[in-house]
């Protein structure tokens, strides 16, 4: 990495904190850097890779912090960039922030059990991996294979990978992630999942579980769950989300699989009016065995508010059947300038791309639905020609428009965005012109071709 790229990504690491702390202020009390619930606490270094309860360790140091306090580990050179628990789960009964070195080269490893468990009301990772954790059960719900918080989780420039849950007479929930509201800023939650073979037992969120989800710059990808009872108890591949917000902004859905909502369900209850809000965002490549691949947004006793879907891209899942294996809502979507299209059902069934009750907006290319919106809501329904989903630059993967895509300079920037999904460098309106969906290609680049890559494996 030179010295330009390098002096970008640290620009950009730092823009999305910034984000992250605002975000958290509004949701659940600033924190980060040390600063928990507004108050500033101390510093505690960790000075150990061992985990025996020693002095130094990871284990010690959060047994004896104070609410508030930053948990330092950025001066750890461990054996393998990693501290493997071997003493179970480490408790967090504080306010807390856990802080690793710059790059996120330090990973927390499960060995035994889950990594965290937090019982306060915030939590931050920062600059950290947390991996291998697993929660298996018998009569009792699994949850939280990596992180279990009973509060408010906050992500920043991290990852959470490889982690499990699985119950044989319960459900299972979260098998990365279950927690009271999650925020995801720079970060990526992968590869993990959440089973359950009892009879008529749920599995939900593969990837997290929570009240409400709000994601910048950050990746779900390749998390599953499966349920044995039926296809349709295996809900939110990526994330299963009950009753809260949904909020995405320059965020990448992708490669998760559920019997329904694929790479992510919302779950609303009468008497609750949660947002849907996806910005500069791509949907694409999850797979549904029972029903929708995408985004599902569902109340089973009352109409959802409308999903508001903004210069993103929802493409390439599958389910078995049509009515809406892209986007499926008992609800209304408001759309601009995005693209909704070549969602696939083998069975050949219409309604492939969107089923809503209504749909509203402008400029969008939407290729198959249920609704007859008025006119300029579909500008296009032809296919968009997109390249694969790929590192085109910025934080998270994105598929590029084709040199002879019908979605160029078709698009409107309706909420005055600065940059397409990619951030910083790669502005939303070039020339005077907007592409339609997630990618915008730029002045002197040929669609298609993005140029090189800012980060590799979305960091």
């Amino acid at each position: 990495m030179n010295a330009t790229t390098s002096n970008l990504h640290l620009k950009k690491l730092a823009v999305g904190l910034s984000a992250a702390i605002a975000l958290i202020g509004v949701q659940a009390h600033a924190f980060a850097n040390g600063i928990v619930g507004g108050y500033a606490g101390n510093v505690d270094t960790v000075t150990s890779c061992a985990d025996d309860g020693s002095a130094g360790t990871l284990r010690q140091i959060v047994a004896n912090a104070a609410s508030g306090d930053e948990i330092d580990l950025s001066t750890l050179s461990c054996s393998d960039g990693r501290i493997a628990l071997t003493q179970g789960e480490i408790a967090i009964a504080q306010n807390l922030t856990l802080s690793g070195p710059a790059g996120s080269t330090l990973t927390i490893a499960g060995g035994n059990g889950r990594v965290l468990n937090s019982t306060a009301a915030t939590l931050a990772i920062v600059n950290l991996g947390i991996s291998g954790g697993s929660i298996q059960t018998t009569d009792d719900d699994a949850q939280g294979g990596c992180i279990l918080a009973a509060g408010n989780l906050a992500l920043v420039g991290s990852t959470v990978s490889g982690c499990a849950t699985s119950s044989t007479q319960a459900s299972a929930r979260g098998g990365a992630i279950n927690a009271l509201s999650v925020s995801l800023t720079s970060s990526r939650v992968s590869g993990s999942s959440a089973v359950s073979t009892g009879s008529y037992q749920v599995a939900r969120g593969g990837g997290v579980y929570a009240t409400s989800l709000y994601c910048t710059d950050s990746t779900l990808n390749g998390n599953r769950v499966s349920a044995d009872a039926s296809n349709g108890y295996g809900q939110g591949g990526g994330a299963l989300i009950t009753q809260g917000n949904v909020n995405l902004l320059r965020c990448t859905i992708d490669s998760n699989t559920a019997g329904e909502g694929a790479g992510i369900m919302q779950f609303v209850n009468r008497g609750y009016a949660p947002v849907t809000s996806i910005v500069n965002s791509t949907i694409s490549g999850n797979t549904a065995s029972y029903a929708t691949g995408g985004i599902e947004v569902f109340c089973p006793d009352c109409t959802p508010q409308p999903l508001q879907l903004s210069n993103s891209t929802v493409a390439f899942n599958t389910a078995p059947m049509g009515y809406g294996v892209g986007i499926s809502t008992n609800g209304s979507v408001v759309a601009q300038s995005s693209i909704i299209a070549n969602n696939n059902a083998p069975d050949g069934s219409a309604y492939l791309d969107l089923f809503a009750t209504d749909l509203g907006g402008a400029n969008n290319l939407v290729m198959s639905t249920n609704v007859t919106p008025a006119a300029g809501v579909i500008t296009l329904s032809s296919d968009p020609l997109l390249s694969p989903l790929a590192d085109n630059g910025g934080m998270t993967r994105t598929h590029a428009l084709s040199d002879t895509s019908p979605a160029l300079q078709q698009g409107n920037n309706s909420m005055a965005l600065d940059s397409d999904q990619r951030g910083i460098g790669f502005t939303r309106s070039v020339d005077g012109t907007v592409d339609i969906g997630a990618y915008q290609t730029q002045s002197g680049v040929t669609p298609g071709r993005a140029g090189d890559a800012i980060f590799s494996s979305s960091f």
